[in-house]
């Protein structure tokens, strides 16, 4: 394992990297399209569990976060949580970084029988990824995303992001 050479740049690329990789989950929870779509490159390399590799932004998008978005709209998905944990930056050279983060993923689902009580999906991801540093500063330029694993358990509450939105305004 190759350790840094912890300088200021260095630190200032960290808090960049990582705070992009925050924003995005923060965006995902949100259903902020505007917000996922500024951490990538407009030719991103995408593979998200399962699907085949997405070439660029607009694809990336149609077929995994705008479905997901949708579900959110319609209370398919009542709530998504996304937790960011450990996060390491593996190669950081001058305008390109490589980096893993873990993230554990709850999504709150209404009772397939109609009754008040909800299901939580926790899902344990972690993200693959290297940056490019832009003129909007850094960038994912090519996300591999896997799942480790996941399990289903009953909840009790949750309030649909549809409801928690319209409460803001």
């Amino acid at each position: 394992m190759i350790h840094p050479t912890i300088n200021n740049q260095y630190l200032l690329d960290y808090a960049a990297i990582r705070d992009v990789q925050e924003r995005y989950f923060m965006a995902v929870d949100r259903g902020d399209v505007a917000g996922v779509r500024e951490c990538f490159t407009s030719d991103v390399h995408a593979a998200y569990h399962m699907k085949p590799v997405m070439l660029g932004l607009d694809a990336m998008m149609d077929q995994t976060i705008l479905p997901f978005f949708g579900r959110l709209k319609t209370a398919e998905v009542k709530v998504s949580t996304h937790f960011m944990g450990n996060f390491r930056i593996e190669r950081l050279e001058g305008d390109t970084a490589e980096c893993e983060a873990y993230a554990i993923a709850t999504h709150v689902l209404p009772d397939p029988e109609g009754q008040s009580h909800s299901r939580l999906r926790t899902i344990s991801l972690r993200y693959l990824d290297r940056l490019a540093r832009t003129g909007a500063g850094w960038k994912i330029s090519k996300r591999v995303q896997t799942l480790d694993w996941a399990c289903e358990l009953p909840g009790t509450n949750a309030t649909p992001m549809a409801q928690r939105v319209m409460s803001l305004k």
